[in-house]
Order: C-alpha cells, then structure tokens, then sequence
C-alpha cells in the first residue's frame, strides 16, 4: 500500500486493502518458542506463486523478517537496499550473484546465505551501499538455478 512505517495512515490499512482487492485474512496461532512475541507470518499468492515470510515486530519502530519460504535469514530490516534471491544450491550461484553485483560497481554492506538442505533451496541476502537497478535483478535472474530475485528498497 505504499505507506511509511509510521504513517497515521496505518489505522486505514484494511479498508485500503480491501478497496485495492487485496485478499486477506488474519488468523491469531502460536508460532512457537522460537520466535519473538510479536511476529507475524504472511502466506503471499501471487500469480500461482506462493511464498511464506515470518517477521518480527521488535520495538522501537524496527522490524526484521526472520525466515523466507522455511529458510532463516539475517540482515533484513528495511534499513539498506537489500537484495533477496533464492536459487537452488549449487556451486558457483552465489559467485555469480557477487560478481555481477561487482560489475555494477556496487559495494556489498552485508551478505547472509543459508539452505534448506544440502543440493536444495537456497537464500542469498545481499545488503547494499546503492540502489539495486532493476537491470541487475534481470541479470541475476538468468542465472541457472535461480528460482527467484526481489529487492527491499530502504524504509529509510
């Protein structure tokens, strides 16, 4: 819906969902121990594409998204331009991801990569010093193996 974290705006959210036809529907559950108090998991579907992300309320205005479809991340708070991709797990994908990211001229802040499981899914989380062009997302999404590439513009 476009709006900042600490929009006033927010006590609307639901009705501007609804009157731009996004479905939706709240289910209170117990996500379990490891988890902090005031998170969230939200089951996206898109385009018969579906994806799961858990995130954390943690106070003071911040949030963190925890885990991306089952695998755990890091560094993702909204704070940098961040570079989400999730590819199979094989060698030379995350070479390929630094290397074009290096031809762009852009400097890597911070980089997290995790697995389900060995030879399975994988997630490579890239925080920036730049903006991320949208030719660089086309440019890692035809990587073999790639199943996936988005960015999370900065909050800031």
């Amino acid at each position: 819906l476009g709006m900042a974290p600490d929009s006033e705006e927010l006590v609307n959210a639901f009705e501007q969902a609804q009157a731009a036809d996004l479905d939706f529907e709240i289910i209170a559950t117990d996500l379990g121990p490891q988890y902090h108090p005031n998170t969230v998991k939200f089951q996206i579907s898109k385009d018969n594409k579906d994806m799961d992300i858990v995130g954390s309320s943690i106070g003071a205005g911040c949030v963190e998204i925890v885990e991306i479809d089952q695998i755990p991340t890091h560094s993702i708070n909204g704070r940098t331009e961040t570079l989400i991709a999730q590819h199979t797990d094989k060698p030379g994908i995350v070479a390929s991801i630094t290397q074009a990211i290096a031809k762009k001229k852009i400097n890597i802040a911070n980089m997290y990569v995790a697995r389900e499981r060995r030879q399975g899914r994988a997630l490579t989380v890239v925080t920036l010093d730049q903006a991320c062009p949208s030719d660089l997302v086309k440019q890692l999404e035809q990587i073999k193996g790639m199943l996936w590439v988005r960015v999370l513009p900065s909050l800031d």
